[in-house]
């Protein structure tokens, strides 16, 4: 499984599965699956190509605010701007997360310590703001992460960045 940042906030996962290779967009509030027929934005469960997607909605927006995406046997969640904690429900739903895409917000950043993932990327951050919230931590700095299989991730969280944050 290769994840790169092909531009701000959106997010490519190229997985080989069951069906071969496999092309995964996610963004806030959607996933894209190359070669499928829609969109995956509102919640509910999904199987595409082998790969499987369960997008949970926020309590206001119809957005999802997380989904989860299993491959490889690897859970990848994204979790959009929350405006409110989630709930310990979703808490429990995101336990098991390998790698996390958020945004660093009070809320976001609550919910990364609820969830407390191997691996955690930022999305559209700020130096400053990652010292806020992580102070002391130096993220890793990579063009792509590339990932063979589950036993590779740490069990302390890291934190890692693709490119250039925002000023």
């Amino acid at each position: 499984m290769i994840i790169k940042n092909i531009k701000d906030g959106k997010y490519k996962i190229e997985s080989t599965g069951e069906y071969g290779k496999v092309e995964i967009l996610m963004s806030d509030g959607l996933v894209e699956i190359e070669g499928a027929p829609f969109v995956i934005d509102t919640s509910g469960e999904y199987e595409i190509k082998g790969i499987h997607v369960y997008g949970v909605n926020g309590s206001k927006d119809k957005n999802p605010v997380f989904l989860i995406i299993s491959q490889e046997k690897v859970k990848i969640a994204y979790i959009s701007a929350l405006k409110e904690p989630l709930s310990q429900e979703q808490v429990d739903e995101l336990s098991d997360t390998d790698i996390l895409l958020t945004f660093l917000t009070d809320e976001n950043v609550k919910a990364i310590e609820d969830i407390d993932p191997n691996l955690f990327i930022p999305i559209n951050y700020s130096p400053d703001l990652l010292q806020k919230y992580f102070s002391g931590v130096t993220p890793r700095t990579q063009d792509k992460i590339s990932i063979k299989s589950k036993e590779e991730l740490t069990e302390e969280m890291e934190i890692a960045v693709f490119e250039t944050p925002l000023k």
